[in-house]
């Protein structure tokens, strides 16, 4: 416990160090991987110390920017410790869509090259880039034009297998709920692929809330 405590000390005060040089700690927190451990920290470095009652006017809109830019940073760094997560999820359904259509079950390819090709840039981008936030927007603008773009070119993906099954002649249909899950496939490719995309544009836009948030608290410094 008192390791703990030492450590969220020394994160406290370097953190704080860093706001009085009015740069706000972002790569900092980032860092911090325990969600709970995160929140104390950032609350410890934007303490002023004071009770409500014993503030002037001008340090209450200090308090209240320091609120609005502590929202803000929890959910951009919640939206970014999703980046990575998100970017794996897009390899393994680039995956699934290229075996599947490789196997000859569905005429996925495009889909899952292309979904293959955003997941790696992702995964680059989040593992090598430490500062990637003015890459947010092109890269969400990006996924967005490309599946509107693979779907003018090569059409709705197929369902991702057939519902019947040919062997030594004789023809079987799958029976059950089966059938109906796979034609739902299409649906599914593309509802997650439009979550993908949203996860990214939602870090992008809270990039955005952290940065105009991080001026008006700096300008009452």
């Amino acid at each position: 416990m008192n390791k703990l405590q030492n450590k969220k000390a020394s994160l406290i005060t370097d953190g704080k160090d860093l706001l009085a040089r009015h740069i706000f700690p972002v790569e900092l927190l980032a860092s911090i991987k325990e969600k709970r451990l995160r929140d104390e920290v950032l609350r410890g470095i934007l303490d002023d110390g004071k009770q409500f009652s014993q503030l002037s006017d001008h340090e209450k809109g200090y308090r209240a920017k320091r609120l609005k830019l502590e929202l803000a940073a929890t959910d951009y760094l919640e939206a970014r410790d999703r980046f990575i997560p998100t970017a794996i999820a897009l390899l393994l359904l680039g995956l699934i869509t290229l075996i599947l259509s490789v196997l000859g079950l569905n005429t996925n390819l495009p889909f899952g090259i292309a979904l293959i090709i955003q997941s790696v840039i992702l995964l680059m981008i989040g593992l090598i880039q430490k500062e990637y936030n003015h890459l947010l927007a092109i890269i969400s603008l990006g996924i967005g034009a490309s599946l509107l773009l693979e779907i003018a070119v090569f059409g709705f993906p197929e369902q991702f297998a057939p519902t019947t099954l040919i062997s030594k002649g004789v023809e079987f249909k799958i029976v059950g709920i089966i059938p109906f899950l796979i034609e739902l496939t299409p649906s599914i490719f593309l509802i997650l692929r439009l979550g993908f995309w949203l996860s990214i544009f939602r870090l992008h836009l809270a990039n955005q809330k952290l940065i105009k948030s991080k001026e008006e608290f700096l300008s009452t410094l």
